[in-house]
């Protein structure tokens, strides 16, 4: 199994266990991602570059009407 699935299985868990915690939902789903994100960065399974999408994605998600 390639580290990056083995990567997604674990952030899975993480989400799970982090809202058993009792955290809100939004901080976890952020945290977690991006706590995973940097864990793929220093393991060479992912690039920050993907991150740069991150700020025209949100105003997209927020300008839509319906």
């Amino acid at each position: 199994m390639p580290l990056s699935d083995m990567l997604a299985i674990a952030m899975v868990g993480a989400v799970i266990v982090v809202l058993m915690a009792g955290y809100p939902v939004a901080l976890t789903l952020a945290g977690v991602s991006l706590a995973f994100a940097g864990i793929g960065h220093a393991a060479g399974v992912m690039g920050f570059g993907i991150l740069g999408a991150l700020p025209q994605r949100i105003f997209g998600v927020m300008t839509n009407e319906v």
